[in-house]
């Protein structure tokens, strides 16, 4: 009995000492991030400029192994709470698609605010193995009638 409760408390030991933290002195605290250059989305609403802290790209496979996708693009600017999404349906690569919702649609949401295009395009200029970019203009569906222009995007696929 007595070698089981030594056992066990050496055990005991053994497992603590290995979850312990060292004293590791290389630990690195960023205190600024550095956006990546190859990473932006902007677009001018009404006058003003809105630009995104961060873009992301979906290519979301349809059916099972169909070799057709649907294209997500999301950005989003913290500060303000503001959100850019573009929709393609059924994406067949470079070139222009018309906004057609539910098809090809854009969506600006400012907090709990959305913003859905009316009219407009978004063209692919660029959907090498390396990234993907274009441009995007729409008038949005809201009590002013907002209206997106001058819309780009590029990030890394």
């Amino acid at each position: 009995m007595r070698f089981a409760i030594t056992f066990i408390v050496f055990i005991s030991v053994v497992v603590i000492m290995s979850c312990s933290k060292g004293n590791n002195n290389n630990n690195t605290i960023v205190t600024q991030r550095i956006p990546d250059s190859t990473v932006i989305m902007y677009a001018t609403l009404d006058s003003a400029v809105w630009q995104a802290d961060s873009v992301s790209g979906l290519l979301i496979p349809i059916g099972n192994d169909s070799g057709h996708y649907n294209l997500s693009i999301t950005a989003k600017k913290a500060a303000n709470s503001t959100v850019m999404n573009l929709y393609i349906g059924n994406y067949s690569g470079m070139g222009t698609y018309t906004i057609n919702p539910p098809a090809v649609a854009a969506t600006f949401y400012s907090g709990a605010k959305r913003h859905y295009a009316l009219s407009g395009t978004i063209v692919i200029s660029n959907d090498s193995t390396a990234d993907m970019q274009g441009t995007y203009n729409f008038i949005a569906d809201s009590a002013n009638g907002l209206k997106v222009s001058n819309g780009v995007f590029r990030f890394p696929l």
